[in-house]
């Protein structure tokens, strides 16, 4: 079994990269190592010997390369399930663009080969998924520096794929024309919606790979905000503040995802907030 050079004081410990072709196995490496989240980095050719790592020290996250079938991925990952060392490892699949990996078992799967963005995405995707729908609080301190080197902070820092969906773009030239009623209607019903998201489970609502939200998770937004801001319809440009407010709200379960609820919900507001800040003076 290979493995890379440790890097110093990451938040997490180890990562298992399992594939039968070297080529592959090094573009993987290449982008896991480029992270900085993992200690060490195993990479191996053989199913069993990853195996026997698993069950022998705690393995974090398990990278399973585009060569390694479906069903191979699916037995080791039930095979894992007993172990005491990693209960939580996050399991990540590759598979070629030309050929769909069915494997249920996994928590994120991913084209092969993937950019830098795709591939964070999938990672932090593969990662809350093995966490409960949520990244964990994890943190360590460098005894040289003293530095804390947080998980959170440095998967804040990498690259992910995509802007914010053109409907939240768009939105930025509707500012101007909102009346102060859409602001005051707003603010009351803050407080309604926060109670509204203390329902909603984070880790349900899903996103595509590259960033945009699924089908389910547009709908089931739509619904909140629709519930919320009910028979207000006569406000002037509700219909618009709302639209933009879904978007918001996209943000809001990416960050519920990363950083937990109270500071999404803190950030939600802020978001809010400054829609208003443009308000044409004749609505002051």
């Amino acid at each position: 079994m290979n493995q890379t050079a440790k890097v110093s004081c990451a938040p997490l410990d180890v990562c298992l990269l399992v594939d039968y072709r070297l080529s592959s196995r090094t573009l993987i490496k290449e982008q896991v190592s480029t992270t900085k989240i993992f200690g060490e980095v195993y990479e191996e050719g053989a199913m069993s010997v990853g195996l026997e790592l698993v069950n022998t020290r705690k393995v974090e996250a398990c990278l399973f390369g585009p060569s390694v079938k479906p069903e191979k991925i699916q037995d080791f990952i039930e095979a894992t399930k007993s172990s005491s060392y990693s209960p939580q490892c996050a399991f990540m699949v590759f598979q070629p663009k030309d050929r769909q990996q069915l494997v249920p078992a996994a928590h994120s799967v991913v084209d092969f080969p993937a950019s830098q963005p795709y591939f964070n995405a999938g990672l932090v995707q593969a990662l809350s998924g093995a966490h409960g729908g949520s990244i964990p609080e994890l943190s360590k301190r460098n005894p040289q520096t003293g530095e804390v080197v947080s998980l959170r902070d440095n998967l804040a820092r990498l690259d992910f794929p995509g802007k914010e969906p053109k409907a939240e773009q768009g939105a930025e030239a509707k500012r101007e024309t909102w009346p102060r009623e859409v602001l005051e209607e707003a603010i009351k019903r803050f407080p309604i919606l926060c109670d509204r998201l203390s329902e909603v489970e984070p880790y349900y609502l899903k996103f595509k790979i590259d960033g945009s939200p699924s089908d389910f998770t547009r709908n089931a937004i739509k619904e909140i905000v629709d519930e919320v801001f009910t028979q207000i319809e006569a406000v002037p440009a509700m219909y618009d503040f709302k639209q933009v407010l879904e978007q918001y709200l996209f943000s809001w379960i990416k960050c519920a995802t990363l950083h937990g609820r109270v500071i999404a919900s803190a950030a939600l507001r802020r978001d809010i907030l400054s829609s208003f800040i443009h308000l044409p003076r004749q609505m002051n």
